[in-house]
């Protein structure tokens, strides 16, 4: 596959948090990646408040992680990837809030309508 564009300078905190997020193994190694992307510059880069969401999720920081999921939504809300993404985030505690935001990633853009 090839790499993602948006990604940039987050190369090298992708691989090993996504590796703690599939194996749940390396809980402090983890925490310190996300700590460290905090920091980068790369944080500014488009996918970076849902890639800290969920590695502050996986490590069981819901506050953290929900201040992230909405900094990703003021960030982009008519994105459709990361409406999904917000809806996946708050399925398990708010079905309803998820599903507004799954609703509105189903619906046609103005500028496609």
């Amino acid at each position: 596959m090839p790499p993602d564009p948006d990604v940039g300078e987050q190369e090298p905190f992708i691989a090993p948090i996504d590796q703690f997020l599939r194996t749940g193994h390396d809980l402090e190694a983890a925490k310190e990646l996300i700590e460290a992307l905090e920091q980068s510059a790369a944080s500014a880069a488009p996918r970076a408040p849902l890639l800290m969401a969920q590695g502050w999720a996986a490590l069981g920081d819901r506050p953290r992680a929900e201040a992230y999921v909405q900094s990703a939504l003021a960030a982009a809300p008519d994105d459709p990837a990361v409406l999904v993404e917000v809806a996946r985030f708050f399925i398990g505690d708010d079905v309803e809030r998820a599903a507004k935001h799954l609703l509105r990633a189903l619906k046609p853009h103005r500028a496609n309508a």
